[in-house]
């Protein structure tokens, strides 16, 4: 996926905030740039400048959790690049109180980029992130928005808001295992604000948007030396929501699938 730095869109930041959910964004000072569109579409920017976040878990168990990372129920980290991705109202509020122009890319927002990519994707790209890949897919607000910030580039965080999560809000940092030095783990996890706020009954909230009817699976075992594999599977299903087009399946990584 070609999610560049656009040279064509860039803007110069003193003191703009962004809002999400429980975590306050400050751009104190730098540049932003948007990136280049797909399908049409901006789905991202990038921040290289001075910058603060502020996080505090909306509760007690979360900010325990917090703590036992950081030593604190809440999280206050400077970082001097962040790399966002939003499927919200994030294009309009930065087209409202920025002023947009052409202007070089400095080559710190191609590495934030080309970094922040690699937590996303595995093998050349033959994988990607799969909540990014369904709002680019399906072309509308989902209220997706995704962060990657730091100080240093060997030790990002993350901010995520992902509406297919049932705890859809996620404050993430890097693996320290070295083998798998380019992923996040979850450091805590919570409800939305607006979903606290309701007095709704949490377990009661469904985020599913489709319901499994039937399986119908034709699998085959070779008679021959090898015991060779094969299988056919059809599946039924009932969408439960409006707006989806795509479906995520988990696969086998030595699997070999055929599309017909």
């Amino acid at each position: 996926m070609n999610l560049e730095p656009d040279d064509l869109m860039s803007a110069q930041v003193d003191s703009f905030i962004l809002q999400r959910d429980v975590a306050t964004f400050q751009f104190k000072h730098g540049t932003i740039y948007l990136l280049k569109p797909i399908k049409g579409r901006c789905i991202g920017a990038i921040f290289v400048g001075d910058g603060v976040v502020d996080v505090t878990p909306p509760t007690k168990i979360e900010q325990e959790q917090l703590r036992r990372f950081y030593k604190s129920p809440t999280l206050n980290k400077s970082f001097s690049s962040l790399f966002m991705l939003f499927a919200d109202s994030s294009l309009a509020e930065l087209k409202k109180q920025l002023k947009f122009a052409p202007g070089a890319v400095k080559r710190q927002a191609k590495d934030v980029a080309y970094f922040a990519i690699k937590y996303l994707s595995e093998k050349d790209d033959e994988y990607f992130y799969s909540p990014v890949i369904k709002f680019v897919l399906e072309g509308h607000q989902n209220n997706y928005w995704y962060a990657h910030f730091s100080m240093k580039n060997n030790t990002p965080m993350c901010f995520e808001i992902n509406p297919y999560n049932e705890e859809e809000v996620s404050i993430k940092r890097r693996i320290s295992n070295t083998r798998i030095y380019l992923r996040f783990e979850t450091v805590c996890a919570f409800y939305s604000q607006k979903d606290y706020t309701s007095g709704k009954n949490m377990s009661d909230k469904n985020v599913e948007f489709l319901k499994i009817d039937q399986y119908t699976i034709d699998s085959r075992i070779a008679n021959n030396l090898e015991l060779d594999f094969s299988a056919t599977a059809n599946l039924d299903f009932t969408v439960l929501k409006s707006g989806h087009r795509s479906i995520l399946f988990n696969l086998f990584s030595d699997m070999e699938v055929v599309f017909s």
